[in-house]
């Protein structure tokens, strides 16, 4: 019993490991796709990267910066301005 313990340990941190990756690569395509300005792969990618890890905060402010930009024509902005206030 306490090797079947181990290999369901062994699977649940594979597992783990390769949905942290997926999410890694696809918010990586995204931010690629948005520096080319194709607004709706970006979505898409860091949309996938949110599903994968919804926890993940920069995963998600990505997708609320380029969500809704769409195709070029569509009269959105093309650029985002943040602001940090940072307070002591």
């Amino acid at each position: 019993m306490t090797q079947l313990h181990l290999r369901i340990a062994a699977l649940v941190v594979v597992v783990a490991l390769v949905a942290g990756c997926g999410a890694s690569r696809s918010y990586g395509r995204g931010q690629s796709a948005a520096k080319a300005g194709n607004w709706d792969v970006a979505v898409e990618q860091y949309r996938q990267a949110v599903q994968q890890e919804p926890g993940n905060t920069a995963y998600r402010i990505a997708l609320d910066l380029t969500d809704g930009k769409g195709a070029p024509g569509n009269g959105t902005f093309r650029s985002t301005t943040i602001i940090l206030f940072i307070s002591r």
